[in-house]
This record gives structure tokens, C-alpha cells and sequence, in this order.
């Protein structure tokens, strides 16, 4: 029986296990929203500062990188961190193994942009709370939050185990699918105001799957 913990490495064993088996070549594989962040966002911009929030194998970061940006990137998988570290020697990235929503690099530094793919769907309710409101303050004044993520309205809803509100233990690890119009009301609760938000399919279609997602980009302009 799997049992459900909600500290950040709940599904480190799942993801260490994943990224030791699946190493392919992954520096000219963005995601698509990596490149519509980059050509709608960040193409202005000579060395942006991107913290990445759950990298996994890094494939969005490298081409943030690729692209001339300077990358802060965290992930719980030692071994998807250890990989990136020994992929790349470039002076202008970070690829650090803690826990996103806590670690201290939310307070360190401010970024231009703090980008999470596939990663609020990872964490909990409460978790989802905690790091909105560390990242708000980690934002420069005309930095954006860029998220994407899977809705309650995607085909894996209600499939597996129900841990908690719209979160499910599936395939032996956790999901929990985003409520779009709940999601936008707590982001402007805080004080972001978002520029941004669409939820679809047809976001990261491949020959297996087409997720239904949520597309949301913010910026923290609105906060004292």
C-alpha cells in the first residue's frame, strides 16, 4: 500500500527511479511552453533571471539557458539534479535538489521570472498556498509567474486513490488537478494580477496524451 506524505519528496523514489531510466538527449526537447514563455515574455530580455520550480530533467531549463538566461533550477530528485549538474558547467546555472516551495533561494535573490511546468499539480492545497505566497515577494517588479498545470477538468481526474480535494494517488505517484476559476481567485486574493489564463487541451498534446491544462501568467505588481 502506498502511503501519502505531503513532505516534498513524497515521489522521490517515483521520479529517481524515472529519471535513471530515461536519460535520452533532452537539450533540443523544450516543452511548448517553455518556447511560448521565452518568445512571448522573455525574448526582450539580454540575461533574465528564471528560477524553475521542479525542473526534472531539465529539458525547460537548458533551453531557457540555450537562449542566453541565467537559470536557478530546483528539483527532489537527487538524481535528476545530479545529471543536470554534470550536463552543464555554464556559470550562469544552478541546479539545486530541495524542496521547492521552501527553499531558501525564494528569499535569496529576486528573478525575473519564476516558472513551474508541471509541478502545482505535484504538491498540495497547503503547499500550493505556502509557495504563492514566498514567490510573490520573490518576483521583481516586472517579473512573471508562469505556470502550467493539469485541471480538475483533465481525463486523469478521479482516477486512483482520492488523497484529498481533487488530489489522487495514481500510477504510483500523486496529482492533485487544478479548479482554473478557484486558482484565480486565490492568486488575486494575494495581490497578483493575472495578465493571462487559459485552460485547454491541445497545451502539450503527444502521440499518448492530451492533458487538459491551465496556462496562467501573473505578475506581482499589485503587492506593497
Amino acid at each position: 500500500m502506498t502511503i501519502y506524505k505531503e513532505e516534498y519528496d513524497r515521489d522521490k523514489d517515483y521520479w529517481n527511479e524515472y529519471y535513471s531510466h530515461n536519460v535520452a538527449d533532452i537539450r533540443n526537447k523544450p516543452s511548448e511552453f517553455a518556447k511560448y514563455i521565452e518568445a512571448s515574455f522573455l525574448y526582450k530580455k539580454n540575461l533574465a533571471h528564471i528560477l524553475e520550480l521542479g525542473c526534472g530533467n531539465g529539458r525547460d531549463s537548458l533551453f531557457f539557458l540555450s537562449k542566453g538566461h541565467k537559470i536557478t533550477a530546483i528539483d527532489g530528485s537527487d538524481v535528476a539534479i545530479e545529471m543536470l549538474n554534470r550536463m552543464s558547467n555554464s556559470e550562469n546555472a544552478l541546479f539545486i535538489c530541495d524542496d521547492f516551495v521552501k527553499s531558501k533561494v525564494l528569499y535569496q535573490m529576486k528573478y525575473d521570472c519564476i516558472y513551474s511546468r508541471f509541478t502545482l499539480h505535484a504538491i498540495s492545497e497547503k503547499q500550493e498556498d505556502e509557495l504563492l505566497d514566498n514567490v510573490r515577494y520573490a518576483l521583481n517588479s516586472n517579473g512573471i509567474l508562469a505556470i502550467e498545470a493539469r485541471t480538475t477538468n483533465d481525463e486523469l481526474y478521479g482516477k486512483g486513490i482520492e488523497i484529498e480535494k481533487n488530489a489522487f494517488l495514481y500510477n504510483e505517484h500523486y496529482r492533485r488537478f487544478i479548479n482554473v476559476s478557484v486558482f484565480r481567485n486565490k492568486l488575486e486574493k494575494l495581490g497578483y494580477d493575472v495578465i493571462y489564463l487559459d485552460e485547454s487541451n491541445g497545451f502539450s498534446k503527444t502521440q499518448d496524451s492530451d492533458p487538459v491544462l491551465m496556462r496562467c501568467i501573473c505578475t506581482s505588481s499589485g503587492i506593497c
